[in-house]
């Protein structure tokens, strides 16, 4: 069994070492959904690791290559240009952005529970939704 289901892993998902096993382990086989996240997702969660957390650089840059090495289809790319005109919270944009890029094409996708957060107030995202 492979799911189809695609869900953006945002910073704030993955810098909790507990959820962000726990949700990984659901993306090995049989994948009841499948992780997806950015080169920004990525840099906030180093950032948050290091700076607010006490992780080391060396074990945060361990956890990326580790999602590198055992995720290597989850990285979104092409969003960058969306960012800019994302009318959500600037310091979610990119989350945004990065869902609008890899979602468009694929109506089985599903968003972070963050998701609606983003959404308030931003045309683009009630139109970016799932459905």
């Amino acid at each position: 069994m492979t799911s189809g289901y695609q869900v953006v892993l945002d910073a704030c998902v993955l810098v909790n070492a507990a959820l962000r096993d726990t949700l990984l382990r659901l993306a090995e086989p049989p994948h009841l959904y499948l992780p997806r996240w950015s080169k920004d997702i990525i840099l906030e969660t180093r950032r948050t690791l290091e700076t607010k957390l006490g992780v080391t650089p060396a074990q945060a840059a361990h956890l990326v290559r580790e999602l590198e090495l055992h995720f290597a289809d989850a990285w979104i790319e092409g969003y960058e240009p969306l960012i800019a005109v994302m009318t959500n919270h600037p310091k979610d944009r990119h989350v945004l952005a990065a869902r609008g890029a890899h979602g468009r094409s694929d109506r089985r996708y599903l968003q972070s529970p963050g998701f609606f957060r983003y959404c308030v107030g931003s045309l683009e995202c009630h139109r970016a939704k799932p459905g």
